[in-house]
């Protein structure tokens, strides 16, 4: 019974990085510099840094919210 803890933890590990790239990274890592994900990158860096300032929470998540917007109709076509 002492081998099957960590064949099990590996299978577990083996099959969330399968579905991470099935999910983040549809299309390789050619997804890594598409627009939406360096958009996202960079509110999810800029709430972070909000965040750290005590800024107030609902705060943060309207102006997430306006941001995604904003860039969602910015995208490039």
């Amino acid at each position: 019974m002492g081998g099957l803890r960590p064949a099990v933890i590996g299978m577990i590990g083996a099959a969330v990085v399968s579905v991470g790239q099935t999910v983040f990274l549809p299309e390789g890592l050619a997804a890594v510099t598409a627009y939406p994900l360096v958009c996202s990158l960079a509110i999810f860096a800029l709430m972070a840094v909000l965040t750290h300032k005590k800024l107030h929470p609902i705060v943060i998540i309207l102006l997430s919210a306006l941001l995604g917007i904003v860039t969602g109709y910015l995208q490039p076509a």
